[in-house]
C-alpha cells in the first residue's frame, strides 16, 4: 500500500517515517531536501468513523478538506498546509483497494504539546495567540459553504443516543443513563442553537498547532466540519487546563473575531466533546479487553465527567468556562 501510493507521485527516491494511526495512516516522506506528508485516509479499526460521515464517502471529505485548506491559503489569515497534486494533477489518489490517499506540504516547527514549558508571560502571549488563530479562522469560515464535511449537529446527537444505549463496555448503567441525558440535553440544545453553526476546525488541540519562530499553523483539518463556533473554544480551553491562559485564549478570540462568544455554549461543548470521544469508539470491535489496555483509568474518567461536566449541566449549575 505505501509503495502504491509513492509511486503516483513525483517523488525520486523517497524515504517514509511512520507517524501515527488515529481518523488517518501518517507517515513522513523525505525526498532529497523535500519533505512531505502522506495520509491514508483509514482510521485505526476501533475508530467508528463511518457513524460520524452519515453516507458521506471518505472520497468527499478528503475533497472538502483540501477545498477548505485552499480558502484558508486564499484568504491569508491562518496558514495551513497545502496538497501536493499526484502524477495526473489531482490533490486526492485512490489506491487499488480504493483507500483514499493525500498528500501535503510539510511544515517544518515543533508541535506545541511538545514544546519545552514555557515562562508564564511567553505562554500567556502563546495563548492569546491560540484565540486569535482561532477568531481568525472563524471569521473565514464565516459563510462558507460546503457540503462535504462532518456535521455535528441534533441528528448527529440523537444517533449518538441511539449508539450509546448499547454501550457498555467498562461502564455502569448509572454512567450510561447520565450519558445519555446529558446527550439529549446537548441535542436539544443545538437544535435550539441551529443558525449559529459555522465551519470548525474541529479538533482543534496543542497537538494540531505548529509554531515556529513565533509564527503559529495549524495541521490537521481532517474532523472540520460544522458545529457550535465555541466547539474549537470548548477544546482549547480544556487542553490548556489553566484558568488564567483559558481567559487570554478567550481575550485573544474577542480581539479579532466577530462572533460572539456563548459562554453557555462553551459549557455545553465541554460536554459534547468527551461525548464525542465516547461515541468514536462505540464500534463493536472495541471491547472491554481494548479500552483496560489502551485508556488507564476509564472508569474513573467517565466518573469524573459524569460528576463535573455532566450532571452540572444537567442540574442547571453554572460554571467558571475556564476552569
Amino acid at each position: 500500500m505505501l509503495n502504491e501510493a509513492l509511486s503516483l507521485y513525483e517523488f525520486e527516491n523517497p524515504v517514509t517515517e511512520f507517524i501515527r494511526h488515529n481518523e488517518n495512516l501518517t507517515y513522513k516522506v523525505t525526498d532529497g531536501e523535500k519533505k512531505y506528508l502522506l495520509r491514508f485516509h483509514k482510521p485505526t479499526e476501533n475508530l467508528n468513523m463511518h457513524f460520524f460521515r452519515m453516507g458521506k464517502t471518505v472520497e468527499d471529505l478528503a475533497n472538502g478538506e483540501i477545498q477548505i485548506r485552499r480558502f484558508l491559503a486564499k484568504k491569508g489569515n491562518v496558514k495551513a498546509q497545502q496538497a501536493i497534486l499526484n502524477k495526473h494533477g489531482n490533490a486526492v489518489s485512490i489506491l487499488e483497494d480504493k483507500t483514499i490517499v493525500t498528500v501535503l506540504e510539510w511544515l517544518d516547527g515543533e508541535i506545541l504539546v511538545s514544546m519545552p514549558v514555557p515562562d508564564s508571560e511567553t505562554a500567556e502571549k502563546i495563548a492569546f495567540e491560540m484565540g486569535i488563530i482561532i477568531g481568525k479562522m472563524h471569521n473565514d469560515f464565516s459563510g462558507l459553504t460546503l457540503n462535504n464535511r462532518y456535521v455535528y449537529d441534533a441528528a448527529l446527537l440523537e444517533a449518538s443516543i441511539d449508539e450509546m444505549k448499547s454501550f457498555k463496555r467498562g461502564t455502569h448503567d448509572r454512567q450510561i443513563n447520565i450519558i445519555i441525558e446529558t446527550l439529549k440535553y446537548i441535542r436539544d440544545y443545538f437544535h435550539g442553537a441551529a443558525n449559529r453553526l459555522t465551519l470548525t476546525h474541529g479538533d482543534f488541540n496543542k497537538t494540531n498547532i505548529i509554531y515556529n519562530n513565533g509564527s503559529f499553523a495549524l495541521i490537521d483539518f481532517s474532523l472540520s466540519g460544522y458545529s457550535l463556533p465555541e466547539t474549537d473554544l470548548s477544546m482549547a480551553l480544556i487542553h490548556s487546563n489553566d484558568e488564567v491562559l483559558n481567559r487570554k485564549i478567550l481575550s485573544g478570540y474577542q480581539s479579532v473575531c466577530k462572533i460572539e462568544i456563548d459562554f453557555h455554549a462553551i459549557e455545553v461543548c465541554h460536554c459534547w466533546n468527551p461525548l464525542l470521544f465516547l461515541v468514536l469508539l462505540s464500534k463493536p470491535s472495541v471491547n472491554e479487553e481494548w479500552i483496560i489496555n489502551n485508556q488507564p483509568h476509564w472508569n474513573e474518567k467517565i466518573q469524573n465527567w459524569c460528576d463535573n461536566l455532566f450532571l452540572p449541566l444537567l442540574n442547571g449549575k453554572t460554571r467558571d468556562v475556564c476552569r
